[in-house]
């Protein structure tokens, strides 16, 4: 049987294939396989649930693929200053297009979204019907580890929460590589996606003022696999120049502390007016406020090798 060594840990069941069901609160979260077929088959079953779980909210909801429609305008904001005309600009993990189209309606540049879920890619395609746009757009179905795209071919190529939906380590470093390689020479990759430091940062402040920590994945998505900022870090500079790393603590702040002890012992809502002034505010601001939350947009030009 092959080995397994497990890195770190969740507090949920969970059936790991072809591993047995583990009886304890713990559950892997990121597993570093001996034997490439193992790693291959979590893959799969990774993705199998990826894929369902966004086949659900594809056609109801335009915030499909991220819970919090707040966070959500103040990421699709700060990736808005970094585009301008004439660029020809790759969205991987489009979702159902609601990021791609509103940057579409602001910037006359060609987007090409793509997505692995065909229900996302449907629903993008009939949303882009009735806007209307300044730049032209494409959808396609694709999976970010074979996109089958011609080396040095966009401008920018911009992530939302993609790389963080592989399951493992090796996968999120081949889409990475796979990314520098379509992207022209100087070419930006605008790379919004998540950490374990700043969910920690976040729980180590709810805890001090007696909130619950939140969990770095759910029963929902079991899968997730955010990134430790120095290793992260450390194989992007392979590839790039980090122009910037930005986070969101402002909004988490408020959204994450202010917000539910103010509402307490109710459960807050993603909806909740406050969330839509914490996003004022943060847009306003502009300010990291002590590193706080999951989010962080890394902006990275292309290094020659």
């Amino acid at each position: 049987m092959a080995k397994v060594r497990l890195t770190s840990f969740n507090l949920f069941t969970f059936a790991c294939p072809g591993l047995g069901v583990f009886k304890t609160k713990a559950c892997i979260r990121e597993s570093f396989f001996d034997a490439n077929q193992e790693r291959q088959n979590f893959s799969k079953e990774a993705l199998k649930a990826v894929r369902e779980r966004y086949l659900k909210e594809a056609s109801t909801d335009k915030y499909a693929t991220s819970d919090d429609m707040n966070l959500r305008e103040i990421e699709i904001s700060a990736i808005s200053k970094h585009l301008f005309d004439g660029l020809k600009v790759l969205d991987i993990g489009c979702g159902n297009g609601y990021s791609t189209t509103s940057l579409a309606a602001i910037y006359e540049s060609n987007f090409l979204g793509l997505d692995l879920s065909e229900s996302m890619i449907e629903a993008a395609v009939q949303r882009s019907k009735g806007l209307k746009l300044n730049g032209s757009i494409q959808f396609r179905v694709a999976n970010v580890l074979d996109m089958q795209i011609e080396p040095e071919s966009f401008d920018v190529v911009i992530t939302e929460r993609l790389l963080i939906n592989l399951p493992t380590w090796e996968d999120q470093m081949t889409a990475i590589k796979s990314i520098y390689s379509i992207l022209k020479p100087n070419g930006r990759f605008l790379m919004m996606e998540a950490t374990l430091q700043g969910v920690d940062k976040l729980n180590t402040l709810r805890q001090k003022v007696g909130l619950n920590p939140i969990a770095h994945s759910t029963k929902k998505n079991w899968w997730i696999n955010r990134f430790n900022e120095e290793r992260i870090g450390k194989f992007l500079g392979e590839y790039f120049h980090i122009e910037k790393i930005q986070k969101f603590g402002m909004y988490f702040f408020i959204s994450r502390v202010i917000h539910p002890l103010i509402v307490a012992p109710e459960e807050p809502r993603f909806d909740s007016k406050i969330n839509e002034v914490a996003r004022k505010i943060a847009l306003e601001l502009d300010t990291d406020y002590d590193q706080l939350g999951h989010s962080a947009f890394f902006v990275l030009r292309k290094t020659q090798k």
